[in-house]
């Protein structure tokens, strides 16, 4: 750039700068998701960084969570992994407000409590795991109905049985340190051993019911307990 010979002017420069704006956002994850998980996270004291929207953008997607992205729609929570994240208590009941999900992995917890049958109403879930918990109680019927058809999978390291054991069966028990290989007989409500136990590779600890027993050594009432912590061979 130089000034002409017969110019009376200095030189004038124009210049343009010309900008493009490119939409990035993402649609905010649904709100009942959202109120969902931020409830499970208050509920076990979860300390994952979990900040902001959990789904969007999903560059910043929350730890142990995946979503489903529609551009029709706003994300949802599909799948939530809390393995070895240190819970206690019971299942929160907000779960099931996550109607979306498809896999929930709360293994390696000291999970207590029964197996919440709300589990059941999840109905697009179809892998559910929970091993190495505490769980007492039973499996709820409508979860073990769907694995046994094969549309869910479900991993489960302690499960509850609850039986019934004669009387004649008794005296097996006050001394046994070894319940998983003891002679169990039939029990008053047809309890098998062979049958009820031959999922277990392992029974670690275990409580008697005698309807007709009023004095077993560590016993003094009639009560119905269970036995629980049965390592399933399917695992």
């Amino acid at each position: 750039m130089f000034k002409e010979e017969n110019s009376t002017l200095p030189p004038i420069l124009n210049a343009f700068e010309i900008y493009f704006v490119k939409d990035f956002l993402q649609p905010e994850t649904e709100r009942a998701d959202v109120d969902a998980i931020r409830k499970i996270k208050s509920t076990y004291g979860i300390k994952r960084n979990w900040q902001g929207d959990p789904c969007a953008p999903k560059k910043y997607l929350w730890e142990g969570l995946d979503c489903s992205y529609d551009a029709d729609n706003a994300p949802r929570i599909t799948s939530l992994n809390l393995s070895s994240s240190g819970l206690t208590g019971e299942i929160s009941a907000d779960t099931s407000n996550l109607l979306m999900l498809q896999s929930l992995d709360l293994s390696n917890n000291s999970l207590t409590g029964s197996v919440p049958n709300f589990l059941s109403k999840l109905t697009n879930l179809t892998v559910l795991n929970l091993k190495r918990n505490e769980f007492t109680g039973s499996i709820p019927r409508e979860l073990i109905a769907r694995s046994d058809n094969g549309l869910l999978l479900l991993r489960r390291g302690a499960e509850a049985i609850v039986v019934h054991v004669a009387a004649s069966s008794a005296s097996l028990f006050s001394s046994s340190s070894s319940l998983s290989s003891s002679p169990l007989a039939s029990s008053t409500s047809g309890f098998n051993r062979d049958s009820q136990f031959s999922t277990c590779n392992r029974l670690r600890w275990a409580e008697i019911s005698f309807e007709e027993v009023r004095r077993v050594r560590g016993f003094n009432r009639e009560e119905e307990l269970s036995l629980f912590w049965c390592s399933a061979a399917s695992g």
